[in-house]
């Protein structure tokens, strides 16, 4: 029996470049922000969760208005929360298009939730392998993430939501 999807691999490419502009969009609209805390927000967030189970009105959304519907939640409206530490440097927009890439595609290769990816790899670690992964294509370096750091959470995962993960 094949694995069950939350949608169609026709929408994968689309998802996957929606995602990278959202995170990018989020460097560019909060420079003086920590992205790296927007970014962990949106991919706990119920919307992100709607669009792991399919939900085609989020498949069929521009990247800003993701954006706008991330930043309208109740949760979003004290952006307090984001604000850079002390010397902190404000998350590249380059590494941020590429972490929504590399989520996205290890979402879909290995069928787990966005919320459950951000916690096992989270935005820092994308941005500290960023050189050189980045350079291999995202479809490799989702491999080589998988090998090198996540294969054992994301079986453990997997094996504790039997099925369509995305689903339950």
């Amino acid at each position: 029996m094949a694995e069950q999807r939350a949608y169609s691999e026709l929408y994968v490419a689309d998802i996957i470049q929606t995602q990278a502009r959202v995170f990018e969009l989020f460097c560019e609209d909060f420079p003086s922000l920590d992205v790296r805390k927007i970014i962990t927000d949106f991919m706990c967030s119920k919307y992100r969760a709607a669009l792991d189970r399919g939900d085609f009105q989020w498949v069929n959304m521009t990247p800003g208005e993701w954006v706008k519907y991330f930043l309208d939640l109740p949760e979003c409206q004290d952006k307090s929360g984001w604000a850079l530490e002390d010397g902190q440097q404000p998350l590249d927009s380059l590494v941020a298009y590429w972490a929504g890439l590399i989520y996205s595609e290890y979402q879909w290769t290995y069928n787990v939730t966005s919320k459950w990816l951000v916690k096992v790899l989270p935005v820092t670690k994308l941005e500290r392998i960023f050189d050189p992964l980045h350079t291999i294509g995202e479809s490799r370096a989702v491999e080589v993430i998988h090998e090198r750091w996540l294969t054992g959470q994301t079986r453990d995962y997997q094996q504790t939501h039997p099925g369509n993960s995305l689903r339950g």
